[in-house]
């Protein structure tokens, strides 16, 4: 198990998506840092990454496939982020507090919270 098969199982390939499709694919992405899985795959969190010995993966704009979906090459800046879903429940991911607890904290709960809140918001239109 590695960086490897956890992208496998948690990250496949975040081609251009629906506004729904690309954040059920972010949530997957996400429910895939519980210490169970972490475990499994033999992975570790540090600074916001997941550790695999010398090898690492990036939760960025590069790798979301929100970011991806909805800023194309444009850059992760939050001007660039009004079509995201997450939008209405956060202004930008990398300036809130939620996506600093997982950066400089490793914990994951607070944009797990993110990411249910918009999907309902998406559920109820």
């Amino acid at each position: 198990m590695s960086i490897k098969t956890w992208v496998e199982e948690f990250n496949p390939d975040a081609a251009k998506q629906t506004r729904a499709t690309a954040l059920d694919h972010t949530i997957k992405k996400w429910s895939g840092l519980t210490p169970e899985a972490l475990e499994k795959h033999k992975l570790v969190v540090e600074d916001g990454l997941l550790v695999d010995g010398d090898n690492y993966y990036a939760f960025d704009s590069s790798t979301c496939a929100l970011c991806v979906a909805f800023m194309g090459n444009k850059g992760a800046v939050e001007e660039n982020c009004e079509e995201c879903p997450l939008a209405p429940v956060i202004l930008s991911c990398s300036l809130s507090y939620e996506w600093v607890a997982w950066s400089c904290d490793g914990n994951p709960q607070l944009m797990k919270e993110v990411l249910a809140e918009a999907k309902q918001l998406i559920d109820d239109e």
